[in-house]
């Protein structure tokens, strides 16, 4: 892979880019995936609307205190230390999303006496999920700032805010398309398999900028 002390080249600014606009595009539609079955899945458990809004709204609970972490992390900037946070956190928001999805099956399986525990781990994953989002699309997102020429950071700058719009715009429509296809027929089928799709995408980006970003 390229070395940070190698400069931003052509490839690894495009490569770093890439991966921001991902990272900004998955988190959207991590946390937006959920809103068409969360109602459902709580239902299912015995619990009402307002658990499905703490369900949804958990993914950013923490996202002040975290975003205050990222600063500090930042300052000086080291390329070394940034790269391996954005690697960890790949990792952990993919796994997240499987854990979010095996809860889901498991809790909807064993319903009754354990569907409090269900619940409390639902959003347990959900506030995994947000705290690995928050930081790896804070840092690919000063990551590519860096490496981008003046003249760039305009479109790239829109092409960041149009990932966002876009994941979630596709959210909903993932999750929908996702149950149809794998012919869901329960609330944790149709909330746990589109958050394994959006898992196994988080995945693809570890050996992303394990390979191409300095």
């Amino acid at each position: 892979r390229p070395k940070p002390d190698d400069g931003p080249g052509l490839w690894s600014i495009f490569h770093t880019q890439v991966l921001s606009l991902n990272a900004q595009f998955l988190a959207a539609l991590a946390y937006i995936s959920p809103i068409p079955t969360a109602y459902d899945m709580t239902v299912s458990l015995g619990f009402g609307a307002s658990a499905s809004g703490f369900m949804i709204g958990s993914f950013y609970t923490l996202a002040v205190p975290l975003l205050c972490m990222v600063a500090w992390l930042t300052k000086p900037w080291s390329q070394t230390l940034c790269w391996k946070i954005c690697l960890c956190s790949a990792a952990v928001m993919g796994a997240a999303q499987f854990g979010f999805m095996i809860v889901a099956l498991a809790a909807h399986a064993n319903k009754g006496e354990r569907a409090m525990l269900g619940l409390w781990l639902l959003f347990s994953m959900r506030l995994l999920m947000g705290c690995a989002s928050n930081v790896s699309m804070t840092i690919t997102k000063i990551m590519s700032q860096k490496v981008t020429p003046h003249t760039q950071m305009v479109d790239f700058q829109v092409m960041y805010n149009s990932a966002s719009v876009l994941g979630m715009a596709l959210g909903p429509f993932l999750s929908s398309a996702v149950s149809v296809a794998v012919h869901a027929s329960s609330p944790g089928a149709r909330i746990g398999f589109p958050s394994g799709v959006i898992g196994l995408w988080w995945l693809s980006l570890v050996p992303m900028i394990w390979r191409f970003v300095p």
